[in-house]
């Protein structure tokens, strides 16, 4: 049988092994003392009762002892490892009195505070993380967070792959949280970065989380990452309708707005665009163009189409049970051939393998 706890039991015994020595609680420590003494805990776990009921409802759910993992215990991890297998989006509740040191991993992370403070070290940066605040980390930007001892903020992790479906890229002009993602998306973000939105913690951003959290702990289906990225929208969106202001460790420069919406007509169009198109759509010489965009984002205009197509490619794979012949159509591409070698090429796998380990279908 599946070993579980409330995640309010994980925090308790993370409370007593810190109650016995005053030093934060190594990873490895906390895990080995949840095993060797599993019968006896769950023997004396009870739900929690708290006056905040988002914080009790969160406290009180139940979570796979095989699925925790130790993100703030390692220098590099890997999102494979961060996140269950089974998972694209993974939330949990950063544990107090957890021993932290500065560390990276190659997924974003969302870092939500419901209650108390913390302070985020973020490259050589410090900054304080106050209820309502949302910090948007880049990946592999060395950051830590430190916790005060009643503060409760849940940290969400989201694998690079799908990050196309977080964006609102139908409009003319993208919102901060789309660009933001949509630099890194392209490998447009040279500096590790991070987006702070201060926000007025409403219930439906509460809710929002709430969900996210019940599929990745609670809901083990085929559904559940399609529905836990449904709430991840549905908190975006509301971080976007109450936030009050917001700051970036390297802000998003007025040239780069400038060209959103022509990067979002890439992305519209990415199966036939060319830079021909583009300047004559926007007015601009052919290329001066080409030169805009490479100074401006640091790659090619080329380069960005090809990073769609296969960010297109990799969805089809995924989520649908099209043949290689008709994505390579649907992409923009006149030979399957060419578009098997390039994806081998910049990939590392080819389509089939791709969809053999990914796919939903």
């Amino acid at each position: 049988m599946e070993k579980k706890l409330y995640i309010n039991t994980v925090q308790k015994c993370c409370n007593y092994l810190f109650a016995k020595t005053q030093e934060p609680v190594k990873y490895e420590k906390l895990i080995t003392y949840l095993e060797n003494n599993y019968e006896a805990i769950i023997l004396n776990q009870k739900k929690e009762f708290n006056s905040n009921k988002f914080v009790q409802s969160i406290n009180n759910t139940l979570i796979s002892l095989n699925d925790l993992t130790a993100p703030i215990m390692r220098i590099n991890v890997e999102d494979s490892s961060l996140i269950p297998l089974s998972k694209d989006i993974y939330a949990f509740k950063h544990l107090n009195h957890l021993k932290s040191t500065i560390h990276e991993h190659d997924c974003i992370e969302i870092d939500f505070v419901i209650e108390g403070k913390a302070q985020l070290f973020f490259e050589k940066k410090q900054i304080q993380l106050l209820p309502g605040h949302v910090c948007i980390i880049s990946p592999l930007a060395r950051h830590n967070i430190k916790v005060e001892k009643d503060t409760f903020i849940i940290n969400i992790f989201i694998r690079n792959k799908i990050l196309k479906n977080v964006l609102d890229i139908s409009s003319e002009e993208f919102d901060i949280i789309s660009q933001f993602i949509y630099r890194i998306m392209l490998n447009k973000e040279s500096n590790p970065n991070y987006l702070l939105c201060e926000t007025k913690n409403n219930q439906t951003m509460q809710e929002a989380l709430k969900q996210i959290i019940l599929e990745s702990h609670v809901h083990q289906d085929k559904y559940s990452s399609k529905i836990a990225m449904s709430w991840l929208k549905i908190f975006i969106y509301n971080i976007l309708r109450n936030f009050n202001s917001s700051s970036l460790y390297f802000p998003i420069e007025n040239t780069y707005k400038t060209l959103y919406t022509i990067l979002n007509y890439i992305e519209n169009n990415y199966s036939h665009v060319t830079l021909s198109d583009l300047a004559k759509k926007f007015h601009y010489n052919e290329a001066y163009l080409s030169s805009l965009i490479k100074k401006t984002f640091n790659i090619s205009f080329s380069t960005i189409l090809k990073n769609i197509k296969m960010i297109h490619a990799k969805a089809f794979l995924i989520n649908t049970d099209m043949n290689l012949d008709e994505i390579s159509i649907a992409i923009g591409y006149n030979s399957v051939d060419h578009f098997i070698r390039t994806f081998t090429r910049l990939n590392g796998i080819t389509p089939g393998k791709y969809r053999k380990h990914y796919s939903k279908i």
